[in-house]
């Protein structure tokens, strides 16, 4: 459980970097949940004021489907932080999986599945079940992993680019970590650029290109589907629960 958590907490800090989050010196575990309960809250201020879909960009809609919770997408992430790693995220409702792929590590999930979480890594066929989760899982809205966009992203145009892809640029502004003052300026070090390449009458990006810090990171996607089925854990039977292991 420790080793796949360590690997699902490493992406998390990876997506939070590109994310702006620029306050290193605090635990990975603690900014994370911070990061993702303020994201929480923000979901709900932005679902509390509608725009109309005639002026709705194609990042707002690709993030409505993301915020009904009832999707499931792959997408490929390469970044200077972490190098290469693949995400396949399904979400039906507060029910979810997330998996991490590598090479060194293989496939890892985390399944929450009617308040309880499972943890399974695959290398070597073990899992855990946690039946009284932290909050930060049973909460997690999974913004970090699907780049979908809430209040705090302000847009910054749109383009047609040569190959005929819709490009849009959202920007988000982070505090200095000295002083606390958020500078909204496009060219300040701690403000985070996304553009978002769609295809025309797509409901998802191909990919999206994130920036921060002199840093980069291009998550291609593989798949995507609106509207899935409950979420299910695969047939654990051949399996050994690390539980009784410890035992």
């Amino acid at each position: 459980m420790k080793k796949t958590i360590a690997m699902l907490c490493a992406l998390t800090l990876s997506c939070m970097i590109f994310a702006g989050c620029s306050d290193k010196a605090q635990d990975e575990s603690n900014v994370t949940k911070k990061n993702e309960s303020s994201a929480a809250v923000t979901t709900e201020a932005e679902d509390s004021e509608e725009t109309p879909d005639a002026e709705k960009t194609m990042t707002q809609k690709y993030s409505e489907i993301i915020k009904s919770r009832n999707f499931s997408m792959k997408v490929d992430m390469t970044s200077d932080f972490m190098g290469k790693a693949s995400v396949e995220i399904k979400c039906n409702g507060k029910d979810y999986c997330l998996s991490m792929f590598s090479d060194e590590e293989g496939q890892s999930d985390i399944y929450l599945i009617d308040g309880v979480l499972y943890t399974l890594t695959h290398i070597n066929k073990t899992y855990t079940k946690n039946e009284d989760p932290d909050a930060y899982y049973l909460k997690n809205d999974l913004q970090l992993y699907t780049m979908c966009i809430d209040k705090t992203f302000e847009f910054g145009g749109s383009e047609k680019t040569p190959d005929g892809m819709i490009c849009e640029t959202y920007y988000t502004y982070s505090p200095d970590p000295d002083t606390g003052e958020v500078v909204k300026d496009k060219d300040n070090f701690n403000t985070t650029c996304y553009k978002y390449y769609f295809k025309e009458g797509s409901d998802h990006p191909e990919k999206v290109e994130i920036a921060v810090m002199d840093m980069t990171m291009e998550n291609v996607f593989t798949d995507f589907k609106s509207g899935v089925d409950a979420i299910v854990l695969p047939d654990l039977k051949d399996w050994e629960d690390q539980a009784e292991a410890n035992d």
